[in-house]
């Protein structure tokens, strides 16, 4: 038998039921571990969760930073700013390399940049490693390299892009002038009809017919006369009256009237036909006169290398010689010099010859490049070389030599810069990306315009009554920049007949300072429309071409523009520009004083700083004498100057505040009582605010009179800084103190 103790629990085990599944659970979830683990479960899910989310979050953020950057972008390039659209679309370009808009948007920047190399190999991107495609594309490639100057690779992508896309209107015009810059008539001739059927024009018409006439002229020196007849034949289709393929019928026997008008060559007065010594003619054709025998007898022997006057035969057989004409010693120079040298460049001669677009565009960029004997040239040909230095212009070249040029033709005829803006601006018209670059062309000519004088004034009132450009806001921007350059504000007056005072300004503000200076000089007496409309507009914001102009101006005119400046007010930019011209000698500084004194209290803050400038040491007695004149207003100002350390013009500003007298003392008491922060207070600060209120101090007692000396006194009772009380002490023991 077992103890009764024991038999008792057993018998108590024996009657307690078995825990449900429920309790067992409830029993599991309360266990401490598992609950610590479940809360670290659900911390790091939650940790998770916060890190996807911010991680989602940040890129978004980015993927919008990035979608701005490439919106900023493209709005540069349509804003003709292609530097900052490199820079900003190089990051998104690199950041996300399948991007093409980003991707053709960059290369457009680069190409307008002059980087060709950069917008091929955007191009060529896009084209092998994206497999974008498309005639577009294929024509940024052609111009790349045809930009580069890599003609031969040029010809061969655009052949490559027009056997994909053989009807391509742009792609046949890239070849059509590919082919006739290489030189190469007779394989552009194709592309040229199919310009020609597709958009029939008189100008690609007559260009068809030189290209045409130029390949027969090709194939008639080469032998080929058959094949030369049919293409000068061709050539007379499209142009009756092409006289290259005239003359090239002629010299393939066929007769005409005209033949000997037409191969009969033009001679000067200095190249004479060699005459005898009773001035007959030494050269005689016998016989009947036909054929190109007429043309013969202009040419003499040998002429004079000074002057080009014709010597007889004979006459200058010595290497050196002096000529009867120009008195000078000389070299013969003989017809036939160079008829066994070798022709470097076929073309280009020829181009010469007829002095075409190809010639006035090389002689523009020689005179851009420097090379002088090209000027003369250049400048004998007037305005017809208006676009071609208008082309180059635009390509980038920068030469203050053909600017003086170009000016020269513009001023003979003006209406030449317009012809060409129309060309061009058609030609951007016809072009997917042309409209993000029309703005260049208006920005090189904005100041050519304004260049252009008085003396197109007419000129410039015919345009605004008549061209049909007018409804263009950039051209009428150009018709500002006109008038502001006639320096004629009474003319100005035509302008209100078209466009409003809020659009004349709003072009006013994008003229440089120093050529708007000019005309606001002009301000004419009493009123006008420029004065009451332009000038007192507070959205004109051309401040420092004010300042420019009151140095400058007539001092007939003076009053008139002080009235205005008066009337306009202080502004900042102003303020500044009459400070720097008090540096200036003369009436120059005396004018800028005079308008800064107007102003009274309200140039007070700019003319203080000036003061404190320690490089202002030419106007420093200006700027004494008008901050003085001032009175108790200047004090604020002038307290301000002191900083937490002795600087070298403290004793400067000190003497100032002195000058000002009686009026100075309640201001600057009034300073000296006003506690720093709290921030002040901290012990590391103390001194810092300790030197400017000692400076104030020795400013009062400065003054040396008795309501200074009583204004000390109580400054002194009131203070609790130990230095200070000392320093007021002993100003105050001080005689005059």
């Amino acid at each position: 038998m077992l103890p009764g103790s024991l038999s008792r629990e057993l018998a108590l085990i024996s009657t307690v039921p078995e825990p449900s599944a429920a309790q067992e659970l409830l029993n599991t979830l309360a266990d401490p571990a598992l609950l610590e683990l479940l809360f670290l479960l659900a911390l790091l899910a939650l940790g998770l969760w916060l890190f996807f989310a911010i991680r989602s979050t940040v890129g978004r953020l980015h993927g919008r930073k990035q979608l701005a950057a490439y919106l900023e972008g493209v709005e540069a390039v349509l804003a003709s700013d292609p530097l900052s659209a490199s820079k900003l679309l190089a990051p998104v370009v690199a950041e996300d390399p399948e991007n093409l808009g980003a991707r053709l948007a960059l290369a457009e920047a680069h190409a307008a940049l002059g980087k060709p190399a950069e917008a091929h190999r955007q191009h060529l991107e896009a084209h092998q490693i994206f497999a974008a495609d498309g005639h577009k594309l294929q024509l940024g490639i052609v111009r790349d390299l045809r930009a580069a100057g890599e003609l031969g690779e040029a010809q061969r992508a655009v052949d490559e892009a027009l056997r994909a896309t053989p009807r391509d209107i742009d792609l046949q015009r890239e070849a059509w002038e590919l082919k006739l810059e290489a030189g190469l008539f007779e394989e552009a001739l194709p592309h040229g009809r199919h310009l020609l059927s597709v958009r029939p024009d008189s100008g690609i018409r007559l260009r068809l017919a030189h290209a045409t006439a130029r390949a027969g002229t090709l194939r008639l020196a080469r032998g080929e006369r058959s094949e030369a007849k049919a293409l000068f034949q061709a050539a007379l289709g499209y142009d009756a009256e092409n006289l290259e393929a005239r003359k090239g019928r002629i010299l393939l026997g066929e007769s005409s009237p005209q033949a000997e008008e037409l191969l009969r060559l033009p001679h000067s007065d200095t190249a004479l036909v060699p005459v005898d010594e009773e001035d007959h003619p030494l050269v005689e054709v016998r016989g009947e006169s036909s054929g190109i025998l007429p043309a013969l007898r202009f040419f003499p022997e040998c002429i004079c290398s000074n002057c080009g006057a014709a010597l007889l035969p004979g006459r200058a057989l010595e290497a050196r010689f002096v000529c009867e004409l120009c008195g000078q010693d000389a070299s013969p120079v003989y017809s036939d010099a160079e008829m066994s040298g070798r022709l470097q460049d076929a073309a280009a001669l020829l181009d010469e010859i007829e002095e075409n677009d190809r010639f006035l565009r090389r002689l523009a960029e020689d005179v851009a490049a420097g090379v002088v004997a090209a000027e003369g040239r250049l400048r004998e040909l007037g305005a017809a070389a208006t676009s071609a230095i208008l082309d180059v212009a635009l390509a980038g070249a920068r030469s203050d030599k053909l600017q003086d040029i170009l000016l020269e033709a513009a001023r003979s005829e003006p209406g030449q810069l317009l012809r060409w803006r129309r060309l061009r601006v058609q030609d951007l018209d016809q072009q997917v990306l042309g409209r993000f670059q029309r703005p260049s062309i208006d920005q090189l000519l904005r100041p050519v315009f304004r260049r252009l004088g008085p003396e197109v004034l007419p000129w410039l009132g015919e345009q605004l009554r008549d061209a049909p450009e007018v409804g263009d806001a950039s051209f009428r921007g150009l018709i500002v920049n006109g008038y502001v350059g006639t320096r004629d504000m009474v003319a100005f007056e035509e302008l209100a007949a078209r466009l409003s005072p809020v659009e004349i300004v709003r072009h006013l503000n994008q003229i440089p300072d120093e050529e708007l200076a000019p005309w606001i000089s002009a301000i004419p007496a009493g009123p006008s429309y420029a004065r009451e409309a332009i000038l007192l507009d507070s959205s004109l914001e051309c401040d420092r071409a004010f300042g420019l102009a009151l140095a400058e101006i007539e001092e007939a005119r003076l009053e008139e523009l002080a009235s205005v400046l008066k009337s306009r007010g202080p502004e900042d930019e102003l303020l500044r520009v009459l400070t720097e011209m008090l540096e200036e000698e003369g009436s120059v500084a005396d004018r800028a004083e005079g308008i800064l004194q107007s102003f009274g209290e309200e140039a007070l803050a700019e003319l203080v700083a000036a003061f404190a400038d320690p490089g202002r040491e030419r106007s420093r007695q200006r700027l004494r004498r008008l901050i003085r004149g001032a009175g108790a207003g200047a004090v604020p100002l002038l307290a301000r100057c002191f900083g937490g350390a002795p600087s070298e013009g403290d004793e400067r500003t000190i003497e100032l505040i002195a000058q000002i007298g009686h009026q100075a003392i309640a201001p600057l008491a009034e300073s000296y009582r006003r506690r720093p922060r709290w921030f002040g207070f901290v012990p590391a600060r103390r001194s810092s605010t300790r030197h400017p209120r000692a400076c104030k101090l020795r400013a009062l007692a400065k003054i040396a009179s008795g309501p200074a000396r009583a204004a000390l006194s109580e400054l002194a009772a009131e203070e609790n800084d130990a230095e200070l009380l000392s320093l007021a002490r002993q100003l105050l023991r001080q005689p005059g103190g």
